[in-house]
């Protein structure tokens, strides 16, 4: 009998033993920050029955993934109303667009194309796409996310082989509470 329990505690020390580097890994993982500035992420969701799972960058779990626009956190009022009202790339009223708005409108659309790229959709995938245009969201003083959400029939294709075919992203459960 004693012998059984020690190659039980053998055998549970060897699987903790080879889970370590993982779990370690893990660990600093979930350490990294972005840099300061302002970022484009995309919310792509998967749910079922049981749970909703979120779609992080495997090399930084805390984070959705994303893609720089600019160094500068802060969101101006016109930059803002510009999101609110022209949120696809074929607007009418661009004529109209002063030179930082301008800008603005560049660095959006090029961080946006980099984001999609990183996440093997098609372009024509943002058309698609909805921006979360209740707020910006401010993760600290200095980082701030605008969040593109994925459609709503993406949202409700259960899990596949297919849709976890980018190895550098991972699906992770959000828990709910009732």
């Amino acid at each position: 009998m004693k012998e059984s329990s020690s190659l039980t505690t053998n055998s549970c020390l060897q699987q903790i033993i080879d889970k370590l580097p993982d779990m370690i890994d893990s660990y600093h993982a979930s350490m990294r920050s972005l840099d300061p500035g302002l970022y484009v992420a995309y919310l792509k969701m998967q749910n079922s029955v049981d749970s909703i799972r979120v779609m992080v960058n495997k090399h930084m779990p805390g984070s959705l993934p994303c893609t720089k626009i600019r160094s500068v956190a802060n969101v101006s009022k016109e930059e803002w109303k510009w999101l609110h009202t022209n949120n696809n790339e074929n607007s009418s009223e661009d004529e109209s667009l002063d030179n930082s708005l301008e800008l603005f409108k560049t660095q959006f659309f090029d961080a946006a194309k980099q984001l999609f790229v990183m996440l093997d959709l098609p372009e024509t995938h943002f058309s698609n796409s909805r921006i979360y245009d209740s707020q910006v969201v401010e993760i600290r003083d200095d980082l701030s996310l605008i969040i593109l959400m994925s459609t709503a029939d993406e949202v409700n294709i259960l899990s596949s082989p297919s849709n976890h075919s980018l190895a550098s992203f991972i699906y992770l459960p959000v828990y709910i509470f009732e």
